[in-house]
């Protein structure tokens, strides 16, 4: 269960079961340090803290001391960074000091816990906020969210445009599935013009579906400090895309619409 502990303009602090995660999200003000540094000392949680500071090229020294000061209270610390801030830890001496690596999933085995695939609703809800206004604004339709469940067995669909999600918090694939009969209709209604067959001229536009709704997604999901990587729609069709029997964890959201249902799938690496 999360449970914020802290929010900030620039940084936020967040209990898990088994670690805090400090998401910083820029350089830092001299008196949010502080407040930082006076929740968790006022707290001090004894589980592992993970410093999420991939969004940060430049090692600042306010932080670095904040950083530092942590281990004092707490020595099981590690932190996520991208290779520039790791290079600017390597300059300052301080990479023996303050461990670190490139992913949520390295972090958690630097300081002992083992990685829990899981996907969140804070991961999802833009995913899911971004399909229904796409769907809603292109093809003029009504469109609501069903119930969320995991994917145990493909999902039977003909066509469908899948996005690669990669970030420094999660990894996996980000897709949006058709039948054949509801992409026909979609297809048509958007070009105003009937097709009765998928054919290469239109199949493309189950990747840009795709691509419009990551696009629309990625800005709030980065929020929350996900820092979600530049990736290109590609389209594929048929049921080739893995089950939830074979990745740790496959979230469907099912998205209603006036000419039938399309599919919300995002897959999670382990």
């Amino acid at each position: 269960m999360a449970k914020q502990l802290l929010k900030l303009p620039k940084a936020d602090v967040t209990s898990f079961d088994e670690y805090v995660v400090i998401q910083i999200n820029g350089a830092l003000l001299a008196n949010q340090v502080t407040e930082i540094e006076t929740i968790l000392t006022k707290d001090a949680p004894t589980i592992p803290w993970i410093i999420n500071c991939f969004k940060s090229d430049q090692v600042m020294p306010q932080e670095t001391r904040m950083f530092l000061g942590f281990k004092k209270l707490n020595p099981k610390i590690c932190l996520i960074v991208n290779s520039t801030y790791r290079v600017g830890l390597v300059e300052a001496g301080l990479s023996t000091a303050l461990p670190s690596a490139p992913s949520l999933k390295q972090a958690l085995t630097t300081v002992g816990i083992k990685y829990k695939p899981k996907i969140d609703t804070e991961f999802i809800n833009p995913f899911l906020d971004a399909a229904i206004r796409v769907v809603s604004m292109q093809a003029g339709v009504s469109a609501e969210a069903g119930k969320v469940f995991l994917v145990k067995e493909p999902i039977p669909s003909d066509i469908s445009g899948i996005i690669p999600i990669s970030s420094p918090i999660f990894t996996g694939i980000f897709s949006l599935e058709f039948t054949k009969e509801v992409f026909l209709k979609m297809v048509s209604k958007v070009f105003g013009e009937e097709y009765l067959e998928i054919s290469p001229e239109i199949e493309g536009f189950s990747a840009e579906m795709a691509n419009m709704v990551y696009g629309s997604a990625k800005g709030k999901v980065n929020e929350k400090g996900y820092t979600l990587m530049p990736a290109l729609p590609t389209t594929v069709r048929g049921v080739h895309l893995s089950s939830g029997a074979s990745v740790p964890v496959a979230i469907c959201v099912p998205i209603i619409t006036d000419l039938g249902i399309i599919h919300i799938v995002i897959r999670m690496d382990s």
